[in-house]
């Protein structure tokens, strides 16, 4: 690979002579990296500040992607019981704001000039879904050294301009001033009528964290993040050595040294790749949360104007369609000559990062991150189901002697494990009950029971992994925009016998010799897995989830 100057991709031009970054590709389930590689820009050969080496433990800026850490942060802290909840029940001025909107004649049913604050919940501004502007004073072009009204825009009164800013020319604000000048601004929409980014919203959900932890928002960072997970190169603020920070340019002019003050939340750490894959780590491994809360965390709020993205709190959430549907829970983040990239998969508990420092990051950051998922996706997919046959694929018969029973799992290159042949007690279901169908393929449903490994031990092994059956029917020709092209969920579930459903599997585990068994619930069976099939393969969510 080229080292200086652009190069052509089929993804489009990369400028190796002026950026520097970072990608790493990693598994929920293994510590060490899948894939790394690392490009130092030439110009920072000559750089005055920060380090001229890059690797895993270089510290770039996060920019947005603090707004994931952040909502990360108020769920470890104080979990999602409050997101139906009113922000004013937390940040008493809005409730200030709120009385008056509800007792004001003037105020009173004017949603154009005034937010509802009383509706405005802490799931909203988690999601972007409570109606803010973007910004507050951060932008605004008052605050800029321009002749705006010989560029045509009218004079403004003092009262109009805001005396406080994020900028490198403003004083910063402060909780006081922030507010104050946020309950003149208007609603972009009513709150849950469709996302609009906004960073106002994550200043304001770490007000009200603070008020509900009755602590910092840094010194919980440190202490439900950092601390945790061993995160040596991770700070809320710009580090107080600059020796591992890439820093092209200079600290001004690439934004490495612009302190966001309370907005912080929406966009001011810094970290590294080594850190911020540990990160995403935790989360796929549900390490400082329940899986429950996790798989909560993990999902849409809202859609938006695109079929493919959705909204989630704050995940940006790109669907990838192939064989089948695949769904990548990302953060982005840029900030001055930064840009970050974080991307999640669920459903192979992988994940990537990318960052960039130098010219033209944004545009490097996501054709970097199209080249990863391009290529890894489909060998993880591959691979997942390398392992998914190795570990369960194979014939499974009832004990010599007993009942003439057995199942038969296939690959036939589709997602999912394909019943090929079933039997009961000599009745073949295919070709009986379930003739109807075209296919029967069996999911995992994430759900595990564990045992001891030895009573006299403590150390648990997984010796029970459910799947559920998909009864697969000729797809609809209709048209109609009603009709579903992709029942499955809606009839997950239509034969029960005997108050157990016909589509319920458990695989049996042996800690050494891997899948031994398959017991279809319905059938009150326990099958084994012929002898030469049973290879001890590690059943595990991650690589081998299908």
């Amino acid at each position: 690979m080229s080292t200086a100057g652009n190069i052509s991709t089929a993804y489009g031009p990369i400028d190796f002579g002026a950026t520097s970054f970072s990608i790493n590709l990693f598994s929920a389930q293994e510590d060490d990296s899948s894939f790394q590689y690392h490009h130092a820009a030439p110009t920072i050969a000559t750089a005055m500040n920060g380090t001229k080496i890059i690797d895993i433990d270089t510290v770039y800026r996060l920019g947005s992607v603090t707004k994931m850490l952040t909502v990360w942060l108020f769920l470890i802290k104080a979990g999602d019981v409050h997101f139906n909840q009113p922000i004013t029940q937390y940040v008493p001025e809005l409730l200030t704001a709120a009385e008056s909107e509800n007792t004001n004649v003037t105020e009173t049913g004017n949603n154009v000039d005034f937010v509802r604050w009383s509706d405005v919940t802490i799931g909203e501004l988690a999601s972007h879904m409570a109606g803010l502007d973007k910004e507050l004073t951060f932008a605004d072009l008052s605050d800029q050294p321009e002749p705006w009204t010989a560029l045509g825009l009218p004079p403004l009164s003092p009262a109009d301009m805001p005396n406080c800013s994020a900028t490198l020319s403003g004083s910063l604000c402060g909780r006081e001033a922030f507010l104050n000048y946020l309950v003149k601004q208007h609603p972009a929409f009513p709150t849950s009528t469709t996302p609009i980014y906004s960073n106002i919203a994550f200043q304001i959900l770490a007000y009200a964290l603070e008020n509900i932890t009755n602590s910092t928002f840094e010194s919980m960072f440190n202490d439900g993040i950092v601390q945790p997970l061993n995160l040596t190169h991770t700070t809320y603020t710009q580090p107080q050595n600059d020796s591992y920070s890439v820093i092209p340019s200079n600290p001004t002019t690439s934004w490495y040294n612009v302190n966001f003050g309370d907005e912080g939340p929406a966009g001011g750490v810094y970290s590294s790749t080594h850190d911020l894959s540990q990160m995403g780590r935790a989360i796929l491994k549900s390490a400082l949360l329940s899986s429950a809360q996790t798989r909560r965390w993990l999902k849409p709020v809202a859609h938006t104007a695109t079929t493919t993205t959705s909204v989630g709190r704050p995940w940006e959430i790109q669907r990838i369609t192939g064989t089948h549907v695949t769904d990548l829970y990302t953060k982005p983040g840029d900030v001055g000559l930064y840009a970050t990239q974080l991307v999640l998969s669920p459903d192979y508990a992988f994940g990537f990062t990318v960052m960039a420092a130098g010219q033209n990051t944004i545009p490097i950051a996501q054709l970097l991150s199209d080249m990863l998922v391009a290529r890894f996706l489909p060998a993880i997919a591959l691979t997942a189901a390398q392992q998914a046959g190795r570990a369960f694929l194979g014939t499974y018969s009832a004990p010599p002697g007993s009942i003439n029973s057995s199942i038969a799992l296939v690959d036939d290159g589709m997602p999912g494990l394909r019943i090929s042949r079933w039997i009961s007690n000599g009745t073949d279901l295919l070709a009986g009950i379930f003739a109807a169908y075209t296919g029967i393929r069996l999911y995992p449903t994430g759900a595990t029971a564990q045992s001891l490994l030895s009573p006299a031990g403590g150390t648990f092994f997984t010796d029970r992994v459910a799947y559920r059956a998909v009864y697969e029917s000729v797809p609809k020709v209709d048209n109609s925009s009603f009709a579903d092209q992709c029942n499955g969920w809606e009839d997950f579930v239509e034969e029960v016998y005997g108050g157990v459903s016909a589509n319920e599997f458990v695989f049996h585990l042996d800690a050494v010799r891997g899948v031994v068994g398959l017991e279809p619930r319905a059938l009150r069976v326990v099958l084994v897995r012929g002898v030469e099939e049973t290879v001890g393969e590690v059943v595990r969510k991650g690589w081998g989830a299908w």
